[in-house]
Order: structure tokens, then sequence, then C-alpha cells
């Protein structure tokens, strides 16, 4: 048995792998199919595909990178056209089967970017707000800012 994820091999009835938190597989793939988008294509062949993200060509074409480093296949693919002139979206589409991993790598990217981009607060949801002029908390139930006095009409 193997992990998808880092290639260790398991015996011993061993069918997870702790390290990467998926399930072993029997055989390997061949780690060059994760080489080119047109050898993820082919890999992919008659596979139920989903499509999981709608984006530009380089973000997409930058996720799908990241994705075969971790050796999830996808491809990028058109929508149809909703009306004459106007572009088709461009998806990313991977594997139905693999969406539960291709979920715990957009997470941990999410994770990523807002480090990245500074956020150090986190606020749970359903017990405070910040309100929008002075960022001070305020309870949901609340109807102007205590800090500021902002009408906030939560209450």
């Amino acid at each position: 048995m193997f992990c998808p994820v880092c290639r260790a091999e398991f015996q011993g009835g061993v069918d997870f792998c702790q390290n990467c938190e998926v399930n072993l597989i029997t055989d390997l793939p061949d780690i060059s199919m994760f080489g080119s988008p047109e050898s993820m294509a082919d890999a992919l062949g008659d596979k139920e595909l989903t499509p999981v993200i709608a984006a530009s060509q380089d973000e997409l074409q930058r996720m799908q990178r990241r994705l075969a480093d971790q050796q999830i296949l996808s491809v990028l693919a058109f929508g149809q056209n909703p009306s004459p002139g106007v572009a088709p979206r461009l998806y990313l589409m991977v594997a139905t089967e693999d969406i539960p991993r291709m979920g715990e790598l957009l997470n941990e990217m999410q994770d990523e970017q807002v480090v990245k981009e500074g956020v150090v607060k986190e606020v749970a949801l359903g017990e405070v707000t910040l309100c929008p002029a002075c960022e001070a908390e305020a309870p949901m139930s609340a109807e102007e800012c205590p800090d500021c006095g902002l009408m906030l009409g939560l209450g």
C-alpha cells in the first residue's frame, strides 16, 4: 500500500498515512503524469470530473501546479457560454474522488494567504462583530458601537 501524497510504502495491513492524513492506495501513479497539463488530462481520461474553481487562467494554472505537487490531477476547461458575445468561464476541474483532498489543500492555501496578508485576529462568528468605522468589537446584539457610537443596527 502506498500514500498518494508522500509516496511512502506501507506494509502489514496499514491503510492510512498518518503524516498526510489520507487513505493509502494499492498502486502508485506514474509521477510523470503530473508533469504537464496534457499528461494530467490524459491521465484523467474517463474519470468523472467536478469543477472546483473559476478564475483567471494565470490563477488556475498556478493552482494546477500546486495540485500536481500534491499529486492531485486537474485540468482546465471552459464552461458553456451563458449568452452570445459573453466569454465562457474557465474552470479548474478535478476527479470527483479527489474533492476531499482538494478541499484540504484549499483550506491550507487560504490559511497561508491569511497569514501573508497580515490578518492576525480571528473573530468567532455569532459572538461579536467589528465596527466598520473604528474596528472595535461589538456584541452581535449591539445597536451601536460601544467605542465610537456608530449605529450598527444589529440588535
